[in-house]
């Protein structure tokens, strides 16, 4: 150290320590950027499926417990009615772009209002609100959120019928209940999701749901019938159930 500090005179092992260190800084810098890209591709991989704010909170909290669980949740389905025709004769550069404007609209609005997107298939979206976090409102913002789409859905129809001459209209269906949820799959692939009695019941809702409506199960309404204006109540003779099921159409909010 005296030969080093006081007259400048640099040991032999000097050029070796430096050289040691300045890779060990190197590495470091290294793996902390690896790190971080690793972060942004993670983010960016669950903002697709979680609202951002709850991308975050997976993130900083490092949430791994995403195992199957049984909760309570609102499902909510929909789909382009008359997609199949529409698009049978139309070019792939058009539906691909069509279907890209529609569907980030509608995420964008399911991320809004707190819901996750399980998956969409073709032109139809399947998701829930309740989860990864509880959400005593959940029905509530299903709801909202489906009003929302459906008022998009009308924006979107003045842009791209003189475009694609499309007459876009969507069906929705919504239903409350119990419902496995969370990571489902096999070794080599493994999704997000959702399973159950409930998720189907959905289904048939919105398959039964008006052209440009909301079909809402009974369960759903119960939780939500002073919130919300609805039409007068039918039963849906739906697949698997004996009795028919009571279906109400959602019409809207109740102002005040």
């Amino acid at each position: 150290c005296a030969l080093w500090f006081i007259q400048l005179i640099l040991p032999w092992f000097a050029a070796p320590v430096l050289g040691l260190a300045a890779a060990w800084t190197g590495s470091f810098f290294q793996r902390v950027l690896k790190n971080h890209e690793e972060k942004l591709l993670l983010k960016n991989a669950l903002s697709r499926y979680f609202p951002r704010a709850l991308a975050q909170r997976i993130m900083s909290e490092k949430r791994t417990d995403l195992r199957p669980a049984s909760r309570e949740l609102t499902i909510l389905f929909s789909d382009i009615a008359g997609f199949t025709k529409w698009s049978s004769d139309k070019s792939p550069e058009t539906v691909h772009e069509f279907l890209s404007d529609y569907l980030e609209s509608m995420a964008a609005i399911i991320f809004e209002y707190g819901g996750t997107v399980d998956k969409f298939m073709g032109d139809g979206i399947l998701a829930f609100f309740g989860d990864p976090w509880e959400q005593p409102d959940h029905t509530s913002r299903c709801l909202n959120a489906a009003l929302a789409m459906q008022d998009k859905v009308r924006e979107l129809k003045t842009k791209w019928a003189p475009i694609a001459g499309i007459d876009l209209k969507i069906r929705i269906g919504v239903n409350t209940g119990k419902v496995i949820v969370g990571n489902l799959g096999s070794k080599t692939r493994i999704e997000y999701t959702v399973i159950g009695a409930a998720v189907n019941l959905a289904q048939r809702m919105e398959s039964n749901a008006p052209v440009g409506g909301i079909l809402v199960a009974s369960d759903a309404w119960l939780k939500t019938g002073t919130a919300f204006r609805y039409g007068e109540m039918q039963r849906v003779t739906v697949k698997g159930y004996e009795v028919p099921i009571e279906a109400y159409v959602l019409e809207g909010m109740i102002e005040g």
